[in-house]
């Protein structure tokens, strides 16, 4: 152990491990020296490689509680979340109301989609623990995934989304430290039910707020825009830009907004240039100006800026559609199809995929789909 310990002191940890494995060979049950093998790498961040170490020491020390917490969350981290869940169990049994094993046990059923588990040991983390607003928060957002899947299956609105309601109005008027992060996840509810009227209600109440940020700001604007309201949309970016005239994405938005509605396309260029300048490798940005240069009628340009966007954000809905587009005009009906099913892949949106789905069978029989169709503007 010494001879390790000196390893350890001179900074030669590798060394240290080697000396320490080797000693656990010829000597199993030194549980001295396995307590200093599982602490150094610990220290080193070997963490799969701890875990025949740290479920060692941890038979040899089965009242270690901190061992067994540590060991619970390797194997969580390993993926391994049956040994995970019956670690954080037993700890329940010495700690019922412990808030840290509640939370990881919800973070672990969370995680593996079990969320009926989930959403109840969240739920028994009291209220004056520093982890409650969080435990909240995921809740909320268990809930509302629930209620979506109730709707998409039943094709209308059932006990889940009362009882979403009840639990995210309880909690906005309960943490005011979350109210806006909880009115968003309203907000997202209404708006994943094309809802928008009731979204943008939602974010409007809690609009001036300290909390309300740049990106709230974004969002709502964005539910605007869906509505057609986009003077009220162009309102709120450009009191964004008031604040940082040099916000690319800001510039970006109102450019992009102008594309989409076939209007001064002039000053869209000049707004997206705006934002290229002030960020030259986002690829949403990249994505707006080919878009640009498709609504132009140079499908050359538009598609050498588009395949930039893509190799930046390789699984936006937008930019694989934006592709599908140009090479269904280009004729390329083989490459056309290839982003049309990466567009399908990254979208759950009912209605887009409808839509999608329509141009994929046109797509199919080499024909630019009627939506696709190049309508060039001046």
């Amino acid at each position: 152990m010494a001879l390790g310990l000196i390893n350890e002191e001179l900074g030669h940890e590798t060394k240290a491990l080697k000396i320490y494995k080797k000693y656990l060979r010829k000597n199993p049950n030194d549980t001295l020296i396995l307590s200093r093998l599982v602490q150094l790498m610990f220290t080193q961040e070997k963490f799969k490689e701890v875990i025949e170490y740290a479920e060692r020491l941890s038979d040899y020390e089965p009242d270690n509680l901190n061992l067994k917490v540590k060991l619970g969350i390797l194997y969580k981290d390993a993926k391994q979340y049956d040994k995970a869940i019956s670690i954080f169990k037993g700890l329940l049994e010495f700690a019922p109301d412990n808030d840290k094993i509640l939370y990881y046990l919800g973070g672990i059923y969370q995680e593996i989609q079990d969320y009926d588990n989930s959403i109840d040991y969240y739920g028994k983390i009291a209220k004056t623990s520093g982890l409650y607003q969080d435990s909240s928060f995921q809740i909320a957002q268990m809930l509302s995934l629930l209620a979506k899947n109730e709707y998409l299956e039943e094709k209308e609105n059932g006990p889940g989304h009362d009882k979403f309601l009840a639990y995210i109005n309880k909690k906005i008027k309960e943490i005011v430290a979350f109210k806006v992060d909880f009115s968003v996840v309203k907000a997202s509810y209404f708006e994943s039910l094309e809802e928008h009227d009731e979204a943008i209600d939602v974010l409007e109440e809690v609009k001036n707020e300290q909390t309300f940020n740049d990106e709230h700001r974004f969002y709502l604007a964005a539910l605007f825009e869906k509505e057609e309201e986009y003077s009220k949309a162009t309102e709120l970016i450009e009191e964004v830009l008031d604040k940082d005239p040099n916000n690319a994405h800001a510039w970006n938005f109102l450019g992009y907004s102008l594309l989409e509605r076939n209007e001064k396309l002039d000053i869209a260029y000049e707004y997206i240039q705006k934002a290229i300048k002030l960020s030259p490798k986002d690829g949403y940005i990249r994505d707006s100006l080919g878009w640009y240069y498709y609504k132009k009628g140079n499908l050359k340009k538009a598609l050498k800026e588009l395949k930039v966007a893509i190799k930046l954000v390789p699984d936006d809905l937008s930019i694989n559609k934006h592709l599908a587009v140009v090479f269904s005009n280009l004729k390329n009906f083989k490459k056309a199809k290839e982003y049309l099913q990466k567009a399908l892949a990254s979208t759950n949106n009912e209605s887009e995929r409808k839509e999608l789905y329509e141009a994929l069978k046109e797509l199919e029989q080499e024909r630019v789909p009627a939506s696709f169709h190049l309508i060039k503007m001046n």
